[in-house]
């Protein structure tokens, strides 16, 4: 597991908002730009698995 811990924030909150900006931002720096990538489906694969394997 990466240590992931629920949080629970009011709906579009500035809190929420920039939690889920960091996670996304997180994914793309540590994950996604080092994935193979040629289409969309293989990205879409790719993202999947690297996901099953946190």
């Amino acid at each position: 597991m990466v240590g992931l811990e629920p949080k629970h924030t009011a709906v579009r909150s500035p809190e929420s908002n920039g939690m889920a900006e960091s996670f996304v931002k997180t994914m793309k720096r540590d994950y996604i730009s080092i994935m193979s990538k040629p289409d969309g489906l293989t990205a879409v694969k790719n993202l999947g698995g690297g996901l099953r394997t946190l």
